[in-house]
């Protein structure tokens, strides 16, 4: 077996949607803030060879870069769309920062060479709220 660590700068876009009712209207707002994620990962390899079974697990943190908000009602004479406005991040001083984990698997098939090719699954978890709604 083989153990590393893997680290890489990427880019990620995550958000949340407001859902709300009543007598005269309905609708949502959406919220997309863009981030740049500095994750760390371990990856053990479970196989070795030419055909190589891996998982990886590690802490990510991310530092938002841009934000976006987009609202929908839909009164009784039919849906309203609001323009994409960009928002101002100092109103949402939690989201400058995000943290989580993330966990995934990969397989790598290489040839006689150090060539090769790989694919790979992740998923990410958020363990900080982006909001105070909901």
């Amino acid at each position: 077996r083989c153990i590393s660590l893997q680290t890489e700068l990427g880019f990620a876009r995550r958000g949340f949607s407001v859902h709300f009712s009543n007598f005269e209207y309905s609708g949502s707002v959406a919220f997309r803030f863009r981030y740049i994620n500095l994750p760390i990962y371990v990856r053990v390899f479970l196989k070795s060879g030419k055909k190589q079974i891996y998982i990886l697990a590690g802490p990510s943190i991310s530092r938002t870069i841009g934000a976006t908000i987009k609202a929908i009602i839909t009164p009784f004479e039919g849906p309203v769309e609001s323009d994409i406005e960009s928002l101002d991040l100092d109103d949402f001083p939690r989201t400058r920062t995000d943290y989580g984990m993330n966990a995934g698997f990969g397989w790598v098939v290489k040839d006689k060479k150090t060539l090769g090719m790989f694919i790979e699954t992740r998923y990410y978890y958020g363990m900080k709220r982006l909001s105070e709604i909901g």
